[in-house]
């Protein structure tokens, strides 16, 4: 009903705009006949708009506004309408219609073209609109909302190598996108990603290199490096490469701190795993990074002193407020717990835990188990962080072992 009380009111400038057409067009408001057909048409259209009949009205004063530089930006609008109404159908014959008219200026019909890839994109007709695009691309409209369209296609595609060529040109304009270099990064990944599947190893390094070159802090190319490096079975630059992560986004650090503890191992460095562990008691964070960290330094304090590492947990983050509530009772009662109550705690938060959200995007808030490099929610790059996780969770992407397996696109 708000839809389309909505459409009305965009009507009702449309209805009065189709009335000045009529009265401009007229050679003269006292010979003319009441009853000439465009009058009709108009009166028609006003009477489909005034029975909250928005559609027909609709037919009726795209008819009524022929194509002239007038009325250009309607017909637009009216394209858009649909589109965002989902009758694409109606979108594209409108676009269509406009291009074919031979009074428009080349900066009018591009304007056309680009609303007619528009209109195929939502249909899913990617090749079309792909087409289209990359002929407006060369053009002097070939502005940098058509290079986004472009790379939203081929990342849909997931056609990595023009996804590069479209993102390097958008680079090379002023007032580029602030996110461009880190999704140039994230393609540099993905062709990485493809290369290291296919035991093409040769091919990852150099990939990874143009990664780093574009943004440095790339988190994903550094652990690409690190398991490239596993691969090859040198362990020491798989430690340096894990270990850059503190540097670049201590968020990220749960997915390899395993590994590199597990590294310092295979290495038999214990004064550099103990350095490691130094420094991360004195790793300075803010918001979320200082829950990270303090997440990360409990769960090593467990292997240690693991009951006053739970006792310290459980005062810093008073959570699960059901299993509080059932430890309270249990209290009051007094005496020890016996041996089936501890499995019964057990099995209860284990089960409260299975589903606990690993991963969030800091940019639409969509929350999964599984870590994705660009958000299925919002298709934005590099947004999703590890969540603050209780001690007791296995690590969230080990190194070693079927390393790839949880991370997906």
């Amino acid at each position: 009903m708000a839809l389309e009380q909505g459409l009305l009111f965009f009507l009702l400038p449309v209805a009065a705009l189709s009335g000045w057409l009529i009265g401009r067009r007229r050679l003269s408001a006292l010979t003319e006949s009441d009853s000439s057909p465009l009058n009709r048409d108009y009166l028609r259209g006003m009477n489909y708009l005034l029975s909250e009949q928005p559609d027909k009205a609709i037919e009726v004063f795209i008819r009524l506004a022929a194509v002239d530089n007038d009325t250009f930006e309607t017909h637009l609008a009216f394209g858009a309408l649909f589109r965002r109404r989902g009758e694409v159908d109606r979108a594209i014959r409108i676009h269509q219609n406009l291009i074919a008219r031979p009074n428009l200026s080349s900066d009018q019909k591009n304007q056309a073209l680009f609303e007619l890839a528009h209109d195929y994109l939502k249909l899913g007709v990617l090749d079309r609109a792909e087409a289209i695009l990359s002929e407006l691309k060369n053009t002097a409209h070939g502005s940098n909302a058509v290079l986004e369209l472009l790379l939203q296609i081929y990342e849909r595609e997931r056609d990595w190598r023009g996804a590069l060529s479209t993102a390097h040109l958008m680079m090379s304009r002023p007032n580029q996108m602030p996110s461009i270099s880190t999704r140039v990064s994230q393609y540099y990944c993905e062709l990485a990603q493809q290369s290291l599947n296919m035991g093409n190893l040769t091919e990852v390094r150099p990939l990874l290199q143009n990664a780093f070159r574009v943004d440095g802090r790339c988190v994903r190319a550094t652990l690409l490096e690190a398991r490239l490096a596993l691969i090859g079975q040198d362990y020491r630059l798989a430690l340096q490469s894990s270990l850059r992560i503190l540097d670049q986004d201590v968020r990220f650090l749960p997915l390899v701190i395993d590994s590199i503890l597990e590294l310092y191992g295979r290495l038999g460095d214990f004064s550099g795993r103990e350095a490691f562990l130094n420094r991360l008691s004195q790793q300075p964070g803010s918001g979320e990074e200082e829950k990270i960290l303090d997440m990360l330094r409990l769960r090593l304090k467990m292997e240690v002193d693991p009951a006053d590492a739970l006792r310290e947990y459980a005062e810093g983050q008073p959570t699960l407020q059901g299993l509080q509530e059932w430890l309270q009772a249990r209290l009051k009662q007094g005496g020890q717990p016996d041996a089936g109550e501890l499995v019964l705690f057990g099995d209860l938060l284990k089960n409260i835990l299975a589903g606990h959200h690993r991963y969030r995007c800091g940019h639409c808030g969509f929350s999964g188990q599984v870590m994705h490099w660009q958000c299925p929610g919002c298709q934005q790059w590099n947004t999703i962080t590890p969540l603050v996780c209780s001690p007791d969770l296995s690590p969230a992407q080990p190194l070693f072992g079927d390393a790839e397996a949880e991370v997906r696109h």
